[in-house]
């Protein structure tokens, strides 16, 4: 015999075709029980995973995840600046704006919205966002102005039509009033990022929002950073603070932080709501194995007459607890890798649309390190599980169990 014999023993165990068929219902479905809750807390665990990635990328890949803009909203001296932005080894890229709350009107709807303008040699994410006419037409045509295309239907218009745009950050007096400037500007793109920025943002070039808004020359609302993780905004935030105090650093915190707080919120409540599943179906070990040591303890009592010490028998019932633990911990593992991967192909194969028409399929992002620590936990639980009835096994006294025998 090459292994322990607690081992041995708990193995057989394990292995044998018990007599009592409700000590193996219990024990299958403890099994199936640490299996599902697995399996369950694997597949949900990618998909919001997946569907914070896709958050990150649709909202934190667009809009910028550092701003620095001074107190007065106007940036003059932003030229050398830009240079010094570039070196810092967390920002990819940067994008000097002007920008302005504003009003956009078609012949059919009238919208608030955010009026920014861009500049031609810099940075423009939402480049790769366009789904009608071209992003360089900004640049070729005067008063272009490109809108997401939730607004577009909203407002009822395409690429051609006419606009009125009507910003808040400047105005003209007139015989009834000072008034908010306006302009007519000619819609010549649409852009679809699948986030609310669709909704709520225009783009302009920026010499056009500068005059609208009657900026000196040079003067502009801010300058934005583009980080190669937008989850390093906080300490970059924080650093370029320090290092350039008569500057506003703000960052994407301030306007989507509720967001991703609410995302990881729930995260973490489907953790704990799935592992409070594991853990009910690795306590169900408890009840199958406190049998199984009341219908075995004939067998003990022999055993500890043959020199069988108490440490030696507590180890036969953890082994055959853990056998249970980890067979349902790797199927569950297994089977939630498994979905996890085929559930998007099977759910375009069966025509099922869980979530709504254009986003195609559930978000799924696996991490392994987060799939082993599942299956580790519940094999843990498992071993919890184990130590009353173990314990309970090593207090049988031989005398009082053999005695009638």
């Amino acid at each position: 015999m090459f292994q322990p014999l607690s081992l041995f023993i708990g193995l057989r165990y394990s292995r044998a075709n018990k007599g009592n068929s409700f000590i193996s219902f219990i024990s299958f479905f403890s099994i199936a029980g640490i299996a599902l809750g697995v399996l369950s807390l694997i597949v949900v665990v990618s998909v919001m995973n997946g569907f914070e990635a896709q958050l990150k990328d649709k909202i934190l890949g667009v809009i910028p995840q550092v701003i620095v803009s001074t107190d007065g909203n106007r940036t003059t001296k932003w030229q050398g600046l830009i240079p010094e932005l570039k070196k810092h080894p967390q920002i990819n890229n940067v994008q000097p704006f002007v920008q302005s709350q504003s009003m956009i009107q078609s012949s059919s709807a009238l919208e608030g919205v955010m009026l920014q303008g861009v500049f031609k040699d810099y940075y423009a994410p939402i480049k790769s966002s366009m789904v009608i006419g071209s992003w360089d037409s900004l640049y070729s045509k005067k008063y272009g102005v490109i809108v997401g295309h939730y607004l577009a239907s909203k407002l009822k218009v395409s690429v051609g039509d006419r606009v009125r745009i009507m910003v808040a950050g400047a105005s003209n007096y007139t015989p009834i009033g000072r008034m908010p400037r306006n302009r007519k500007f000619t819609v010549v793109g649409i852009f679809n990022t699948g986030s609310e920025i669709d909704d709520k943002v225009i783009f302009s070039a920026g010499k056009d929002a500068a005059k609208l808004l009657k900026l000196k020359n040079n003067d502009i609302s801010g300058i934005r950073l583009y980080l190669e993780d937008a989850f390093a905004a906080p300490e970059v935030s924080k650093s370029l603070s320090e290092q350039h105090p008569e500057f506003t650093i703000t960052d994407w915190r301030q306007s989507y932080g509720k967001l991703f707080s609410a995302v990881k919120m729930e995260k973490r409540m489907m953790w704990i709501m799935l592992g409070l599943i594991i853990a009910v179906a690795a306590f169900n070990i408890v009840s199958a194995l406190v049998m199984m040591v009341t219908e075995k303890q004939g067998e003990v009592a022999i055993l500890k007459t043959q020199g069988l010490d108490n440490v030696t028998v507590q180890k036969i019932f953890m082994v055959q607890g853990l056998y249970n633990g980890v067979w349902g911990a790797l199927s569950g593992a297994v089977l939630g890798v498994v979905i996890s991967i085929i559930v998007n192909p099977v759910l375009d194969y069966f025509s099922i649309d869980i979530i709504g028409a254009g986003y195609g399929g559930l978000p799924i992002l696996m991490n392994m390190s987060e799939v082993v620590i599942i299956a580790l936990s519940a094999i843990g639980l498992s071993f919890v599980a184990t130590l009353y009835p173990a314990y309970k096994a090593a207090t049988i006294k031989p005398v009082e169990v053999l005695r009638y025998e």
